[in-house]
């Protein structure tokens, strides 16, 4: 039998809290990308790698597929939100092919979303309606009828709900089987054995962040970065030492709660996380730091890992 060898970039764009991270950890089958329900969760591009084959027309397509997550696209003046979408605007460039997951509504707000990615790329796209269970099915099928001929460079609309994995698993297998096609013929870039290009630390920096995001009002996770000063690898445990970094000595005291409560609480996700993502034993010392105007240049954001394109 024929095989065929694929492998390219595949970013992952929509606006805030559409899903894209959510999609990624089910395409993967691993949590490795940031999960919440706060809007602006991703601030940085995270490359997360999976082995596909299939057989088409007696012929055996075997594809390494390069996701990309991305920030959301959206429009605000803080720094580090200009820095995200830098971010988003470099997968889009960057990418063979582009995944844009929209939420499947009967509102329009959606479907502008969608009419402004189209006028940032003429990239051939698959485009996503996440959430399809927000919708019964008549409301669904006009749904996927008003996108469907907004742009020729559409390969495929495919609903499903990305945080029902199980149920999602027939349109996921298709979503993937239309990657593998289109990429580019060519040899792999990375291991085959490798999911991501991250390094430990990055992926433990996520995994905090996520849970000061989970467990933290909406002021906290915006105003709040985590540094991971230093990872020590013994054997079958990984020792983190890192710090979650606020703007203001109040915020401090609500990240560490009465008691020490919010940040043992914190501190416990945060290590299960880990653990998570290590499969191996975690012991996290976390502390609690101000550091005020840590996001109000491009000095300080650099020292958490965001820098700017001169």
């Amino acid at each position: 039998m024929k095989t065929i060898t694929t492998c390219g970039y595949v970013g992952l764009i929509g606006r805030p809290n559409a899903g894209k991270s959510t999609l990624l950890n089910a395409l993967a089958n691993t949590p490795l990308a940031l999960v919440s329900k706060k809007a602006n969760a991703t601030r940085k591009r995270l490359n997360m790698f999976l082995q596909h084959e299939f057989i088409k027309d007696d012929v055996k397509i075997d594809s390494q597929i390069i996701f990309v997550d991305t920030p959301g696209l959206h429009h605000k003046e803080r720094l580090l939100n200009e820095y995200m979408m830098q971010e988003a605007l470099k997968a889009i460039s960057s990418s063979d092919i582009c995944i844009f997951i929209s939420v499947a509504s009967k509102k329009d707000d959606e479907l502008k979303h969608y009419k402004d990615f189209l006028k940032l790329s003429d990239k051939p796209h698959i485009l996503v309606l996440n959430k399809m269970d927000f919708l019964d099915q008549k409301d669904l099928l006009n749904d996927l009828q008003r996108y469907s001929n907004l742009s020729s460079n559409t390969l495929a609309i495919i609903p499903l709900s990305a945080s029902k994995p199980q149920k999602a698993s027939k349109n996921i297998e298709s979503l993937l089987d239309i990657l593998s096609t289109n990429l580019p013929e060519g040899p792999f870039l990375y291991d085959p054995e490798d999911l991501s290009d991250a390094t430990m630390k990055d992926l433990y920096k996520e995994a905090i962040r996520e849970c000061v995001f989970d467990r933290m009002s909406d002021e906290i996770p915006y105003e709040s970065d985590v540094k991971v000063l230093k990872v020590t690898e013994k054997g079958d445990l990984d020792s983190i030492l890192a710090q979650i970094v606020v703007n203001k000595e109040t915020q401090k005291q609500m990240v560490v709660g009465k008691g020490a409560s919010a940040i043992k609480d914190i501190s416990m996700a945060a290590r299960k996380k880990c653990e998570l993502i290590a499969g191996k034993k975690v012991y996290l010392k976390l502390d609690v730091i101000v550091q005020k105007g840590w996001d109000k240049n491009e000095k300080n954001l650099k020292t958490f890992g965001y820098s700017f394109d001169l």
